[in-house]
């Protein structure tokens, strides 16, 4: 015979049963409800935003962009109007307009506009360089100079050295910087040297824009005169002269003559009390473990400086193809 407390535990799971299945027959219930019609306020909602987007459109296609923008963001179609800003950036970018295509993708960051803002840094730049003639001075790039980092980078000037088939051989003003040409002495070429290695992967990556490194030309240095033509991809970027091209774009010994920069000198050049410096190219010299370079007085020693003799400074040279 069942007992009270048995009795009462019956009673508990079966009330529990009703409550279950009730709320799952509601559930069912209310999922298969229909859904409730807009109310005429929601329709009308809907139709006045319609009836704004086509207003929109038709003022896009009128070019009138801030009545069209304003009502875009009005609704919420700030994708529209990034795109609408991005296509007009674009066409205007094509058709040589930069400051209007840099007012419409700056800070927009839709789709490639980044790139194309660099792409228009690279024009202006181009465009800026294309009056240049041989032995004019360019300003290109940044690098301490005053050794004072408070202040920040100074402008890197270039001289024009040469402009063949619309590209500008350029080379620093200054020496920039003390680097030896190889790491301990030893028959070291230029292509293995300490010295391309840190021009072409500190120098160039840090001195330069996206939009400067846009203009940059690949060189072949092999030989004793740098080629443009069909250089490779992955070639040097920046270089020093070579003994023939040093003879053959400055037309003196006064005329090579260069002067360190303060931070040169902290880096460790010689200057000799009057800031005149001594600097690399790239030409063997007598032996394999000498390199060509320029005295101070601008004559070129042909013979050459052992590759670590710790005193030498650097002017970079580059190889650019404005636009003419």
């Amino acid at each position: 015979m069942m007992n009270h407390r048995h009795f009462r535990l019956c009673s508990w799971i079966a009330l529990g049963l009703c409550f279950f299945f009730s709320l799952t027959a509601c559930g069912e219930a209310a999922q298969a409800a229909p859904a409730a019609a807009p109310t005429e306020a929601e329709e009308a909602a809907d139709s006045a935003a319609e009836d704004k987007l086509s207003e929109a459109m038709e003022l896009l296609s009128e070019e009138r962009f801030e009545a069209a923008y304003s009502l875009l963001y009005s609704l919420g179609e700030d994708e529209q109007v990034k795109n609408s800003c991005y296509e007009r950036g674009v066409q205007a970018f094509e058709s040589g307009r930069y400051e209007e295509a840099t007012e419409l993708l700056s800070g927009l960051n839709y789709r490639d506009s980044e790139h194309y803002l660099s792409l228009i840094s690279s024009a202006e730049l181009s465009v800026a360089l294309a009056e240049a003639q041989v032995g004019d001075t360019v300003v290109l790039g940044v690098y301490d100079q005053d050794a004072k980092s408070e202040n920040g980078e100074e402008p890197i000037e270039w001289r024009v050295l040469d402009i063949s088939d619309g590209n500008m051989l350029l080379i620093s003003r200054y020496s920039l910087e003390c680097v030896d040409f190889a790491d301990s002495r030893q028959d070291t070429t230029w292509q293995d040297s300490h010295l391309n290695r840190w021009l072409n992967e500190e120098f160039y990556v840090n001195a330069f824009s996206d939009a400067e490194k846009n203009i940059i030309l690949p060189v072949n240095t092999e030989t004793e005169e740098y080629t443009v033509l069909n250089a490779p991809s992955d070639s040097d970027r920046v270089f020093v002269l070579s003994t023939t091209e040093v003879l053959k774009y400055f037309r003196s010994d006064f005329d090579r003559v260069s002067f360190c920069t303060v931070h040169d000198i902290f880096s460790g050049a010689w200057s000799g009390g009057d800031r005149m410096s001594r600097w690399w190219l790239r030409s063997d010299g007598c032996i394999g473990e000498r390199k060509a370079g320029v005295r101070h007085n601008g004559s070129v020693f042909t013979a050459g400086y052992y590759v670590d003799i710790g005193y030498l400074s650097v002017r970079p040279c580059i190889c650019i193809s404005p636009i003419r």
